[in-house]
């Protein structure tokens, strides 16, 4: 039947790809980073609520902008640069959001900070509306670099198997990555806080997630190791 069939094709691109270096070290690396940006997207609301006192409704509207337009940017930049960039290597594709992600981690600290960096910039700290307006540009940044990923590793992964298998090696690749990044990040970020709230208090969110920016810094290590070994797992 068509379970059957499924399990088949499934088995045959994973013996093809499996044993291959580079699947592993672009689904390990896109799963680190997808720990942070799964866990940070979860827990970021509770942040603009603390930090702008905002409502649970306004807070919807406000970082479903962000993450609209910067994921946008993020997704199409990333493909677009990695696409050029590849002309003089197969390396670039993984190589492109590494890093991204060595820019995005000091920007999202930055972005947490972002009411500080406000009274820096804007006199007394300026009004509620020039706080959201400019903490809204601040978080894009990182927003946007957190999503560099998706287009350029998916097409790497795709390319290590022959066009036939293409579909189902990245099923497998999104299987690694979602199940790591939704069962780490956001349990990650909740406990961390809990852990840091003795110390802390309700800044513990923001030290929680100053922790959880180590998991870009690993996920720009495995890809870097990606475009090292993915010239040789190449299919055309």
């Amino acid at each position: 039947g068509v379970i059957g069939v499924s399990l088949t094709i499934a088995r045959r691109t994973a013996s093809v790809v499996i044993p291959k270096p580079s699947f592993w070290l672009l689904a390990l690396g896109a799963a680190s980073s997808s720990v942070c940006g799964y866990g940070v997207a979860g827990w970021l609301p509770l942040f603009f609520m603390r930090s702008f006192d905002l409502t649970l409704t306004q807070v919807s509207w406000y970082y479903s902008g962000i993450a609209l337009i910067g994921g946008l940017l993020g997704i199409w930049l990333g493909g677009a640069v990695a696409d050029r960039l590849s002309r003089r290597g197969k390396g670039a594709y993984p190589l492109t959001p590494a890093i991204a992600f060595l820019i995005s981690a000091p920007l999202f600290i930055a972005a947490m900070n972002a009411p500080w960096i406000i009274g820096l910039v804007l006199p007394g700290g300026g009004s509620q509306s020039q706080q959201l307006i400019l903490a809204f540009l601040i978080f894009l940044l990182p927003t946007g670099l957190n999503l560099a990923w998706l287009g350029p590793v998916t097409a790497a992964v795709q390319h290590l198997v022959p066009a036939p298998m293409r579909s189902t090696a990245s099923a497998l690749f999104l299987l690694i990555n979602n199940l790591l990044g939704l069962a780490v990040g956001f349990y990650y970020f909740g406990f961390m806080s809990d852990l840091l709230a003795p110390r802390f208090g309700e800044e513990s969110l923001r030290w929680a997630i100053y922790t959880g920016m180590g998991f870009y810094l690993l996920a720009s290590v495995l890809l870097i190791g990606a475009s090292r070994t993915l010239k040789r797992d190449w299919v055309d």
